[in-house]
């Protein structure tokens, strides 16, 4: 069993959980003659890349080992990864005894199988059921291995607690060091899963840790388009999933802060379908490169004044206001280059200028137009009963002159 190339595990866990009926002993092997406990721990902090100890293993037939030197082992306590003098990485084990003897650290090539399963195990049930105490309990003892382990679907730890929405656990995780961007053999992080399962509070956690909102699946969806998609299927006129559509809606939104940030387009310069998807080319003329936009991520009020024909100008500032008769509101605008001013519509006036003009008059266009509606009807009352009067002395007589 002796190996010049000690076995090393790239993971603590494969995926795989194995039983085995390894007793719980530990073995030193001698060299025929027989050594005091603490020469063999002494040793054992000097050579264990030469698998001196054999952690649960049955005794070979050409082992010479001392019953003396036999002690039962009570758990594994923690895990690491040791770079050896010849550029090799191996996974260490903390060994704990049931007597007296000190914690060692002993190569994984040298503990039994069934305690490795025991190990992975209670890690794996911490995870997936974001019991906080085990996690942070094995995290204490190995967290750089552990946050980085992966099961046969590739996924971490943080995976599974994200699709709990426990945010304790992710928290714990997460300030272990766990990658928040590790994908799983789907190509899911642990973002796309916290925001499929909409654990919203997750979320948030996991974009404040650096978590890209923009990575991809297997698919080619983003976090975001995997919401957006949800949101599309659910059906608009059901009340029973009103409260899944108003969290959708708060997970995109916190995605949406974290991806976008919102700019004002010099111009609209040209348009394209590509994989179904309108995208628009937008100059955005404070020194950033033109680049192409999807549609739904523009203002509809921008893409209907390109749709329209419509020239993109910068206002300097706003002279006057009107309101037509059917209630629709423009503005007088001043344009910054030597265009003649005109009237433009609200909804294609620069909001900023909108407050202004608002703060230094102090209307409201709503109350505007109900006042002069409303005197409009006035007027119109006050000219039906003039039209609608009797001729003569208008007592009902008409220009019959009044008889006595």
């Amino acid at each position: 069993r002796q190996s010049p190339n000690p076995r090393c595990r790239p993971s603590v866990s494969d995926g795989v959980m194995r039983s085995q009926t390894h007793a719980f002993r530990v073995r030193f092997r001698t060299a025929g003659r027989k050594r005091s406990g603490k020469a063999i721990a002494k040793e054992a902090r000097k050579t264990v890349q030469a698998r001196n100890f054999l952690v649960g293993k049955e005794k070979q037939a050409n082992d010479p080992v001392d019953q003396d030197e036999v002690g039962d082992v009570e758990q594994l306590l923690g895990v690491r990864q040791v770079e050896l003098e010849d550029g090799q990485t191996v996974v260490e084990y903390l060994v704990s005894w049931k007597d007296d003897f000190p914690d060692l650290w002993l190569p994984a090539g040298n503990v039994a199988e069934d305690l490795l399963s025991q190990y992975e195990s209670a890690w794996w049930d911490a995870a997936k059921s974001g019991n906080e105490l085990k996690l942070q309990e094995m995290l204490s003892g190995g967290k750089e291995v552990l946050v980085q382990t992966r099961d046969a679907d590739m996924r971490t730890a943080l995976h599974y607690v994200c699709g709990l929405g426990s945010l304790p656990c992710a928290q714990a995780l997460l300030d272990a060091g766990a990658d928040p961007d590790a994908a799983d053999k789907d190509g899911y992080t642990p973002l796309h899963i916290s925001a499929g399962y909409l654990n919203a509070d997750v979320v948030q956690c996991l974009l404040e840790y650096g978590a890209d909102a923009e990575a991809e699946d297997k698919k080619g969806l983003s976090v975001l388009e995997l919401v957006e998609n949800l949101r599309e299927r659910l059906p608009k006129d059901d009340p029973m999933v009103y409260r899944r559509m108003v969290v959708l809606d708060n997970v995109a939104k916190l995605l949406e802060d974290s991806v976008y940030e919102e700019l004002t387009p010099t111009s609209i310069l040209d348009k394209r379908e590509r994989q179904d998807k309108v995208e628009y080319l937008v100059h955005w003329g404070d020194g950033q490169e033109d680049s192409w936009v999807r549609e739904k991520l523009i203002g509809e009020d921008i893409v209907k004044a390109y749709e329209s024909g419509l020239e993109y100008a910068e206002a300097e500032s706003l002279l006057d206001k009107r309101i037509k008769e059917d209630g629709t509101v423009s503005f007088l605008v001043r344009w910054a280059d030597d265009c003649e001013s005109s009237w433009e519509p609200k909804e294609l006036v620069d909001p900023a200028l909108l407050q202004s003009w608002y703060e230094e008059h102090g209307d409201n266009d709503e109350q505007v137009w109900a006042a002069e509606q409303k005197a409009k009807e006035e007027d119109a009352k006050r000219e039906e009963l003039a039209n609608s009067a009797p001729s003569g002395l208008g007592l009902g007589f008409g220009d019959a002159p009044i008889k006595f």
